[in-house]
């Protein structure tokens, strides 16, 4: 061979090389799950991965109970997807143990009356049972990690719910203007009470706030007008503005920490409002020089100190 002939095939060996190496750069790895097109079974549809299956939709049926299967083509349903079952006229679902998430407005404005979540589920997403106005039963699982905004909002039937152990924020909206709910039950796993939560639960009554519990956001508990009593504990550290605002029937808060931030406006508190001017004329409770303190002499409410 000569040496020009050499120098060719030594470029070609290269080149193939090369190619091989960018072939395999962008192979797509058998790893990655592969999606099917959507596909129905029993009123369901779903689509197909490599290793589950996800619920997106359901076809209407004259029933007031459905079921959903553990398994469709011997793999395990994992979620329930996006508005899957959003407007469906059916009373109650059975969701099997084999869910892990149910997504956002999965049953949004549909026609349950109660609902159980299983175990298995770790996630419920954004709007999921928002403005069901049947619902009036929720049975949530303590190994539940996490639900979206406006999860349970205008839920116009729900009148308790108890939240499980393991959930640490109650974020924006989850329960707004659920005009009759009366009970909440808080876990001692909730660091957080976000914006608007319970914003216009004009029946909320009862709330005891956890130990862990760090902060209360914007509006959490605006136009909540049967709070009678609330008790802030020592570790919450910050109360955003308008938290407690519009409360008509609260007659006393006590302060546990006497360095908790309150948001400066006399709205953060308040039980009315004349000539558009936010008051309080109940009793703010809390430990001399404390914030509690500050906040009450400045607005012109009546504090008494904790002893």
């Amino acid at each position: 061979m000569s040496f020009l002939s050499a120098i060719a095939a030594a470029l070609r060996s290269a080149s193939m090389h090369e190619q091989c190496s960018m072939t395999n750069q962008y192979a797509v790895s058998a790893d990655i799950p592969t999606v099917s097109e959507e596909r129905e079974f029993d009123s369901l549809k779903y689509q197909r991965y490599a290793d589950h299956i996800v619920i997106t939709g359901f076809i209407p049926i004259h029933k007031d109970h459905f079921e959903i299967p553990s398994k469709i083509e011997g793999l395990p349903v994992t979620e329930i997807g996006e508005k899957a079952f959003a407007s469906a006229l059916v009373k109650g679902v059975s969701i099997p143990e084999s869910v892990v998430t149910i997504g956002a407005r999965a049953f949004e404005r549909s026609g349950l009356s109660s609902v159980t979540i299983p175990r298995s589920v770790r996630s419920i997403g954004r709007a999921a049972f928002h403005e069901c106005s049947a619902l009036s039963k929720v049975i949530l699982p303590d190994s539940l990690q996490e639900i979206g905004e406006d999860v349970f909002s205008q839920c116009e039937s729900l009148y308790s719910i108890t939240l499980p152990n393991g959930l640490a924020v109650i974020p924006r909206h989850a329960f707004a203007d659920d005009p009759n709910l009366q009970e909440v039950i808080l876990p001692d796993s909730v660091t957080e009470i976000g914006n608007g939560a319970f914003n216009r639960c004009k029946c909320l009554e009862i709330i005891r706030f956890p130990d862990t519990l760090q902060t209360i956001g914007v509006l959490a508990f605006f136009l909540c007008e049967s709070l009678k009593e609330i008790t802030i504990p020592a570790s919450v550290t910050a109360i955003k503005s308008c938290a407690f605002d519009g409360c008509s029937a609260l007659s006393a808060i006590t302060f546990e920490n006497p360095d908790c931030e309150i948001f400066d406006a006399g709205k953060t508190i308040s039980n009315g409002c004349r000539n558009r001017i936010d008051y309080f004329n109940g009793t703010i409770y809390g430990y001399a020089g404390s914030t509690a303190q500050a906040y009450a002499e400045k607005y012109g409410y009546k504090f008494v100190c904790k002893r």
